[in-house]
């Protein structure tokens, strides 16, 4: 199931968003009219918010230069070319392994449940 097909979720504390309808917080959380509750869009996770090469290279450089100190100043020097193909290799790699099933919720408003809701 991706549940960043669901366009919009509701949360009642504006962290965890696990209701696709304000119904369904309704019944789970036990709420009344006059309650505030939030609701926002879903925004699929990226592999590319999660890791990058640039996130793999600076490791790299840090942990050599850890070893030798300064004589790792200038390493590694990475082409455009060769930053491309890494981030195409852990694209790769985190869709077939690790894929993400994590969304993001933005453009999160307050919304005050009424009787209407309720009923």
């Amino acid at each position: 199931m991706d549940n960043a097909q669901q366009n919009e979720w509701w949360s009642s504390d504006n962290e965890y968003f696990s209701h696709n309808s304000l119904g369904s917080l309704i019944d789970a959380e036990g709420l009344g009219a006059s309650d505030t509750v939030y609701h926002g869009r879903a925004v699929p996770v990226k592999v590319a918010q999660l890791i990058d090469a640039s996130d793999i290279i600076e490791m790299l450089g840090d942990r050599a230069s850890d070893l030798v100190g300064e004589a790792a100043d200038d390493y590694p020097d990475v082409s455009e070319e060769a930053h491309t193909e890494l981030n195409a290799l852990l694209a790769g790699w985190v869709a077939k392994h690790c894929e993400p099933r994590c969304f993001r919720v933005v453009d999160v408003h307050e919304y005050v449940i009424t009787e209407g809701d309720v009923a």
